[in-house]
């Protein structure tokens, strides 16, 4: 058996052409590429904590131009000459509209941590996310411990909201979201603390 093969580097507009092709899903830096399913592998409360965002998104802006994407949409930051996937995405771009394979205007992301992403998400994919002109909310939720970070546009800064808040607001679209739903159905017991 031959060791498996490295993929070779590619512009941002190659990968975006090239992972039409691939029936896994890799995300993008800036030349480097990344299998997401050697990274870490889902479990139920993250699975619950997405959908759960997702579907509120989705019904709160039914009948409006601005339109919710899970996972397997990707967002473009060409600021940064990357390609991620967040858990969940909102664009009320008219350009984003005719975009079929990936989006470069978002208004909110949303990830949900795992131990595995975390630091990464935080870290990286962050840094990379405030260079996108559009984007006005980044929230990171951890269903493990049911915590929330709700990251909010000031101008040129970022604001971190105030933990503990019973909703979470996104004026643009006129949206007030309750944590209890986005934890609901999720055990809040902490795995981390468990192990040996």
């Amino acid at each position: 058996m031959g060791l498996p093969q490295p993929i070779p580097h590619m512009s941002l507009d190659e990968f975006t052409e090239w992972i039409l092709t691939q029936d896994r899903k890799y995300e993008y830096y800036k030349g480097e590429i990344f299998d997401v399913y050697a990274m870490a592998g889902a479990k139920a409360n993250h699975n619950l904590a997405a959908i759960n965002v997702a579907a509120a998104l989705h019904a709160h802006l039914k009948g409006q131009p601005c339109q919710t994407f899970i996972a397997d949409m990707m967002v473009r930051v060409e600021a940064d000459n990357v390609g991620y996937y967040p858990d969940v995405m909102v664009t009320c771009s008219e350009d984003d509209r005719t975009r079929q394979s990936f989006k470069t205007d978002p208004l909110l992301i949303v990830e949900v941590l795992s131990a595995l992403t975390a630091a990464y998400d935080r870290g990286k994919k962050f840094a990379s996310y405030r260079k996108i002109a559009s984007l006005q909310h980044v929230v990171f939720i951890d269903p493990e411990v049911n915590s929330i970070d709700h990251f909010q546009r000031d101008g040129d800064r970022w604001t971190l909201l105030p933990s503990g808040a019973d909703h979470l607001d996104f004026a643009e679209i006129e949206c007030r979201l309750a944590t209890v739903d986005v934890f609901m159905g999720v055990d809040s017991t902490d795995e981390r603390a468990s192990r040996p």
